[in-house]
């Protein structure tokens, strides 16, 4: 148990946008500590300055080095230890071994090359290495993201064996993830840094109390702005009014009238200065102030009742059959989720809906009026500009942006090509122009990676007001629950 100390810390990237200004924090390495803030706020690059693989001005005491997860995997074609090894050079082979098997990792799949495994298989033999690499309380361990594309049983083996361990610090959107393995939680804030001990439940309820101070602090201030420019536009008047009495009608003394004009004219001026730099105070706290944003969406109701059904369906490639015998409704203003482990199906029975493929067999029934919005696995780039999109979808540029803005996209990133966005990134444009279309059906899949909590926050309340009729698959449990009418489980297929 010892104490990490980080004094003064400045980071901005290279263009000179700054992430962490004057950063102070006492961590304890003991801790199982949740990393949770929007996209763009900087979590990664805290672990990566706590690693040493970026340097920032400030200082940081620390008794234990950082070690920070996934590594670059050199050569994926070793067999599975020995990439693992190569990863993290200070792990004995027999604890990367034991580990291992403490994730359910199998023991014959060590010696298989590891591009040959599952994400799932690649998650546990990596997060093994490197718990292997450094005995606990020797090293605070920094997990990036470690439940990313995993299914429902991977997410569940990651907070098992995490719930197991300490010494570490975990960035995930996974809010269950953060519940179960968390007893501190740091938050990157728009003002700054937040540093509380409990799990990701304990925070939001402490978040939802900041924020309702924090919207009658926002309209204290807008309401004392106003008054303070209402007074100063009135003093200017009067001072005004005054100086134009020397020249009314009828005999008056022009030098006194002048002279308290003047006088009320300094005064004026004194007082606006006064209350120029009270509104500027008052304008610069409203800027701290998170303004609560709300994605609006606008589905077409169709007048079918149902707007598909599925009955007796195979789906497969080449004639082998993956999805065998389903049945399936979805009805007007009812969100259905699909679960299951990876090579179920799900992605097949989206694209099946979707007409992108034609079932193998069985019947496969649609609304006649269905216009569907579909948010892929894995979006292609075939548009140049975000702009292009959304000519192509016809929905309004401004209004596409605005949902990016919300879901964390940067500002700088919105008039990029969509072949040079990241793969996360390119996710939120597909889901960003979905959620801007009218359609009858979404189809959703895997829409909340790399999508931060609070942007998962906003998008599971824009589900739950507007109840689309809508075809869902995620693993995040929690968001899942919230949002879903029922859930139809899966049972294991043949292919990933």
């Amino acid at each position: 148990m010892a104490k990490i100390e980080i004094s003064n810390l400045h980071f901005s990237y290279d263009d000179g946008t700054a992430v962490f200004e004057n950063v102070n924090l006492t961590l304890d390495t003991s801790w199982r500590l949740g990393l949770i803030g929007r996209n763009g706020r900087g979590k990664t690059t805290f672990l990566k300055i706590l690693s040493g693989a970026l340097k920032a001005r400030g200082t940081i005491l620390s008794p234990v080095p950082g070690v920070y997860y996934p590594n670059p995997i050199a050569n994926p074609d070793l067999p599975a230890l020995e990439a693992a090894l190569e990863a993290y050079p200070t792990a004995p082979a027999w604890r990367v071994r034991k580990e291992a098997s403490l994730t359910g990792f199998p023991e014959e799949a060590l010696e298989r090359p590891l591009s040959t495994l599952s994400g799932g298989e690649t998650t546990k033999i990596m997060l093994a290495a490197l718990f292997a690499s450094f005995e606990e309380q020797d090293a605070l361990f920094l997990v990036d993201e470690p439940a990313t594309h995993l299914d429902l049983s991977g997410r569940e083996m990651v907070r098992s064996y995490l719930s197991k361990k300490s010494g570490f610090i975990v960035v995930s959107h996974d809010r269950a993830l953060i519940d179960e393995c968390a007893d501190h939680v740091l938050a990157i804030n728009l003002g700054g840094l937040e540093l509380e001990s409990g799990n990701y439940s304990s925070w939001l309820i402490n978040k939802e109390r900041r924020d309702q101070f924090e919207a009658s602090e926002r309209a204290r201030l807008q309401k004392e702005i106003a008054a303070q420019k209402e007074a100063s536009q009135r003093t200017a008047a009067w001072a005004a009014k005054t100086e134009k009495g020397k020249y009314g009608s009828g005999p008056v003394d022009r030098g006194y009238i002048g002279a308290k004009a003047a006088k009320m004219a300094k005064k004026a001026k004194s007082f606006q200065k006064r209350s120029e730099k009270a509104i500027e105070a008052k304008e610069a706290l409203l800027r701290n102030v998170e303004k609560p944003a709300k994605l609006i969406m606008t589905p077409a109701r169709s007048r079918s009742g149902v707007v598909a059904e599925a009955r007796s369906l195979f789906l497969g490639y080449s004639g082998a059959p993956i999805v065998t015998n389903l049945d399936l409704t979805i009805s007007r203003n009812e969100i259905v989720a699909l679960s299951g482990p990876n090579g179920a199906g799900k992605t097949l029975i989206a694209k099946a809906v979707a007409k992108e493929i034609a079932p193998l067999s069985g019947a496969l029934r649609l609304a006649p009026d269905l216009l569907v919005s579909m948010v892929p696995q894995i979006p292609r780039p075939d548009f140049g500009l975000i702009a292009d999109l959304a000519r192509s979808r016809g929905v309004e540029e401004s209004r596409l942006k605005a949902v990016l803005s919300h879901l964390g996209l940067e500002k700088s990133r919105l008039a990029s090509r969509l072949a040079d966005l990241s793969s996360g990134q390119l996710k939120k444009v597909f889901l960003a122009a979905s959620l801007c279309d009218s359609a009858s059906l979404y189809i959703w899949d895997e829409p909340l990676s790399h999508i931060d909590v609070a942007a998962r926050t906003l998008i599971e309340e824009a589900l739950i007001r507007h109840r689309p009729a809508m075809l869902l698959i995620e693993h995040d449990q929690a968001f899942v629950s919230r949002v879903a009418d029922r859930v139809i489980e899966l049972p294991p297929g043949d292919t990933a």
